[in-house]
């Protein structure tokens, strides 16, 4: 039981070090590199566990983990970017469809809104040929704007909301 113990918390440790490294590198601004949520933090818990003499301090296996630690902190402000666009605080509902896409926007009490565009089908959107199916906007400020998308510069749009014939559903 000891080593199953003695590996999980080499292995927590060793994940923990990899997610601490990939806050320093992207802290930095050199590039970004992602950091595994839970992982290290959920396996330095269980084989401290293991260990009568560190069975009392496992609970501070979150606080090591970088990963797990960037989650907790960002679950507030998760909560509240879900509460802002809930259905319960939805105002409106615009729907256009025609010319083989869907778009919907809606208008919420926070003063945001969502744009998203569904096609029937994949619109090519690189030259490597990668199809799109869903392209969606956030906006702030409480008013839609039309938005597109370019591939590259100067490149021909490949998405655009020009003459919308919004409809408003019932919310």
């Amino acid at each position: 039981m000891y080593i199953l113990a003695a590996i999980a918390v080499v292995i927590g440790i060793l994940i923990c070090l990899a997610n601490w490294y990939a806050f320093i590198v992207t802290a930095s601004g050199s590039r970004h590199v992602s950091v595994a949520p839970l992982i290290g933090a959920a396996s330095l818990f269980l084989g401290l566990r293991g260990f009568p003499a560190t069975e009392s301090w496992a609970w501070l296996s979150p606080l090591a983990d970088w990963g797990t630690l960037s989650v907790l902190i960002a679950i507030p402000q998760l909560y509240r970017q879900a509460q802002e666009t809930s259905p319960r605080t939805l105002l409106h509902s615009l729907v256009s469809e025609g010319k083989g896409r869907r778009c919907e926007i809606r208008l919420f009490k926070s003063g945001k809104f969502t744009a998203r565009v569904r096609y029937d089908s994949a619109l090519l959107f690189s030259r490597s040929g990668h199809g799109h199916v869903e392209r969606g906007f956030l906006g702030s400020d409480g008013s839609p704007r039309t938005m597109e998308s370019y591939w590259g510069g100067g490149c021909c749009s490949w998405d655009s909301l020009d003459a919308l014939d919004l409809t408003r559903d019932a919310v």
